[in-house]
Parts: structure tokens; sequence; C-alpha cells
């Protein structure tokens, strides 16, 4: 099975478990899952946080829903998940080393620091989940949901994927751009 196959199973599955309904327990604090493929062995350690932003806008769903391919075109991401029945629109497995376009990974997410070198962010192999949802709000708007989730590992040598935070930015920058091609 192919590494970003495993991998996007690996984060929407952790996105999954993170909710719990009202009267269940508490989901656990995260999970190491190992990974085996053609090189080897890899653990990506899952931490059950809500990674989503919502946002409520001022336009009909299928207006913003028409808008979001271009979003993500914009912003660097390619678009490799399209579920208009549920206007989910995203990628579970952008790979991504150093910068989004001409932006520096570290503007969007946290890998930690690597001492000298800076934000680990700007030199590790980082692996990004990115969606956005539109559903239908009051009086016409839509509700807009952003996830963005990263696991991170050296480039230059051998060591397991660790989870990475997004800092809020790459959500907002989204936003941004979609808002101003609805204007």
């Amino acid at each position: 099975m192919r590494f970003g196959s495993v991998v996007s199973v690996v984060l929407l599955a952790a996105c999954a478990s993170g909710t719990s309904g009202s009267g269940a327990a508490p989901a656990p604090a995260g999970q190491t899952v190992r990974i085996v493929g053609g090189n080897g062995t890899n653990a990506v350690r899952v931490n059950n946080v809500d990674v989503s932003h919502s946002n409520t806008l001022p336009f009909a769903p299928d207006k913003v829903w028409l808008a979001l391919p271009a979003v993500f075109d914009s912003i660097g991401v390619p678009a490799t998940t399209i579920d208009p029945a549920k206007r989910l629109i995203g990628n579970p497995t952008f790979k991504v080393r150093s910068r989004i376009k001409s932006t520096p990974l570290s503007r969007y997410i946290d890998c930690g620091t690597g001492g000298q070198i800076g934000p680990n962010a700007d030199t590790y192999d980082v692996v990004l989940s990115v969606f956005v949802e539109a559903r239908a709000g009051e009086e016409g708007g839509t509700i807009l949901t952003t996830s963005v989730d990263a696991v991170g590992r050296p480039a230059t040598y051998a060591q397991e994927y660790s989870q990475c935070r997004s800092k809020g930015l790459l959500e907002t920058r989204l936003l941004e751009l979609l808002q101003a091609r609805l204007r």
C-alpha cells in the first residue's frame, strides 16, 4: 500500500476519533500508529485534538462551493478530494517541503525548532491534510469549516513522523481568499 494512502487513512481516522457524543467516554489523548510500506516502517503520533475552524459567511452555500476550487489553487494546495454532495474539498496527503508556493511552511505550521537551523517546518518533509466543508447556515448563509493537520519528519535522516500543529494562518488565508472571490 502506498504511504500517502495510509497517511490519509490515519489522519482521517484521527479526525473522526477526536469527537465524542455527549455521555460518551472522552477520546484518548493520542496514539502512535505504525505504517509499514516499501520504505520500511514509520510511526505517526496522532493526537486527538480539534483542528477545525468554523466561520459563518453571508453567501449561499452553492456560491461558496463553486469558489472553493479556485481558492485551493490560489493557495497552492491541490484539491484531490472533491465531494459535491457534502460540499467537501481538500487534500488528505499533500506532501510539501519548505514552502507552499512562496510562503515558508513555518508560517502555517509548527513542527518545533531545530536549534540553530530555525523552524523544523521549513526543513522537514511534511504531509498536510487540508479540508474545507461548506454547510448551509441560517438565513441562506454558509457555515465554512476548515481543517488543517500535519505530520513531519527530518528530510535528511530516518526518523518517525511526528505531529505538527497548525498556527491557524492557513485557515485564515483560505478564508480571506474565499471572501475576496465572493465579493
